[in-house]
């Protein structure tokens, strides 16, 4: 009798503590996805499924509205100069799809709610694009996709309400490292 009444009044910290170990192995094999530029098409299934909580939860929504409240913050607390040298600078790539064909982490299992989140996202950043612009600052977006795409970037945003954005920055290929290959391959 005493050893149930002491598994049923545990159990939640033991399950807790279950949690908390599959959350911080799904957030170490996310963090080395990306730093080692992996594909995630073998990410695992109990990952995924933590991700799906995390969005159907609502906690997803939660977490994205107190950055945006950190950020706004910050943003009515200080001012762009008035030389114009002072600009924010908006990574896109997580907003945006770069590229139909390129890996995503949730590619076997995109559902509503998946692109539920990435709505809500893409939003919450038009929002804060358009209180920035208002208050005066430059804005320049950045883009890890080749500069070929650029045109598709530019369509990607223009549908979704960012306008006038001071810059537009994408990856290129070096010319030097053109130049080199050309040189090597002519020196073979």
């Amino acid at each position: 009798m005493m050893l149930q009444s002491c598994q049923s009044s545990h159990a939640g910290i033991i399950e807790l503590q279950n949690i908390n170990d599959q959350y911080n192995y799904c957030k170490v094999y996310s963090l080395h996805v990306k730093l080692n530029n992996l594909e995630g098409h073998n990410f695992p299934s109990l990952c995924k499924d933590l991700a799906m909580k995390y969005i159907k939860g609502g906690q997803y929504a939660r977490d994205l509205d107190s950055t945006k409240s950190v950020i706004e913050d910050y943003f009515n607390s200080v001012r762009p100069s008035d030389d114009g040298l002072d600009v924010v600078l908006i990574d896109i790539d997580g907003i945006f799809p770069p590229n139909p064909h390129s890996s995503n982490l949730f590619k076997s299992s995109i559902n509503n709610f998946v692109l539920e989140a990435k709505n809500l996202k893409r939003m919450l950043v038009l929002r804060l694009y358009m209180n920035l612009q208002a208050g005066g600052w430059s804005i320049i977006l950045l883009s890890r996709e080749h500069g070929t795409r650029q045109n598709v970037t530019i369509s990607h945003l223009l549908s979704a309400g960012f306008r006038d954005w001071s810059s537009l920055m994408m990856r290129y290929v070096s010319l030097v490292f053109i130049m080199f290959l050309s040189y090597t391959q002519d020196n073979d």
